[in-house]
């Protein structure tokens, strides 16, 4: 049985050069939908709203800060860039995480400060 829809995963170490590397020419996710032929959805993809962030990620953001400002122009981005996928191919996007927040003793890998909340719990991070 064919997979009815196409995804391609980005990680918060490289997400940022290759966001910036579709947005110049989205080669990759046109090249999906053209031949696949399926909705394609940018999954697993998510953008740090704090410098407390993993240093690798901060050293290769590529023009979006670790800021909530910076956390809604980069989503904002990756969806401008799946809209305007051909044949109305770009379905959507998986935020990976948006639910996390610091937690004692528990490894989130940076992730919390990548979340729709802020440390405090609040909504704090992308308000979209």
């Amino acid at each position: 049985m064919a997979a009815p829809t196409a995804g391609l995963h980005f990680t918060p170490e490289v997400l940022a050069r290759q966001i910036e590397a579709l947005a110049m020419d989205p080669v990759a996710l046109n090249n999906a939908a053209a031949r696949y032929g399926k909705p394609i959805i940018v999954a697993e993809t998510a953008f740090p709203w704090s410098s407390n962030c993993p240093a690798a990620w901060t050293n290769s953001l590529f023009g979006f800060p670790p800021t909530p400002g910076g956390q809604v122009s980069f989503l904002a981005t990756v969806a401008q860039i799946v809209k305007s996928l051909p044949n109305k191919l770009g379905t959507g996007i998986l935020y990976w995480g948006a639910e996390y927040q610091a937690v004692g003793g528990v490894n989130e890998a940076g992730f919390d400060t990548a979340s729709f909340f802020d440390s405090n719990g609040n909504g704090g991070g992308c308000r979209l």
